[in-house]
């Protein structure tokens, strides 16, 4: 990232430098990134790169204080509205979402992944809408709400190709059979698989 002269794709590949330190686990070594790459956005009113880095920032939050993540997930969010920015909107909604999950705030967290989801709805982001029903899968989950699991489950699944995705397709269908099976309607559902 050195040697890159424009601040505006500085600020980019910092983000992208972090993202990659995330994806590997190495959250200590992407907080230096992030917060260059905050503080570059600010110099440069570079308003998507800077909101960008506090939700790779608030990823890294999570893993120490939820609260903290909440509260910088939500900074991101309110940058992303200032520029209108649907994609970010949505994938900040999702994040606020995760970390309320976290708390246990299971009414918070719906709410916020109904957002994500409607607003993914109505953009077309599919990948983002998919995503958002397999959290509503996964708080209906917590609470014991079988029905709920396998409706948002099933929901998320139609909106995937199989080949794009096959671990998130593995994880709505092992989480779907799990829910039938604490249900007692695996034996239902097998039954009619086969009619």
């Amino acid at each position: 990232t050195d040697q890159v002269e424009n601040k505006i794709a500085k600020v980019d590949a910092l983000n992208g430098a972090a993202a990659a330190y995330l994806h590997s686990g190495k959250y200590e070594d992407a907080r230096p990134l992030i917060q260059q790459a905050i503080t570059a956005g600010e110099q440069n009113d570079y308003v998507l790169g800077r909101a960008e880095a506090l939700l790779l920032l608030s990823d890294c939050e999570n893993f120490t204080n939820h609260s903290q993540a909440l509260k910088t997930a939500n900074d991101a969010l309110a940058l992303w509205q200032t520029i209108g920015n649907t994609r970010g909107i949505i994938r900040s909604h999702l994040r606020v979402a995760t970390y309320q999950y976290a708390q246990n705030s299971l009414d918070e967290a719906t709410q916020s992944n109904q957002t994500a989801r409607t607003l993914a709805n109505k953009a077309g982001f599919k990948e983002l809408e998919a995503e958002a029903l397999v959290s509503l899968g996964f708080i209906e989950y917590r609470k014991g709400a079988w029905s709920g699991v396998t409706k948002y489950l099933w929901d998320a699944g139609m909106l995937f190709e199989a080949d794009s995705d096959p671990f998130m397709m593995t994880r709505i269908l092992g989480t779907i059979a799990e829910a039938y099976l604490e249900s007692g309607q695996f034996e239902i559902a097998r039954s009619e698989e086969h009619t």
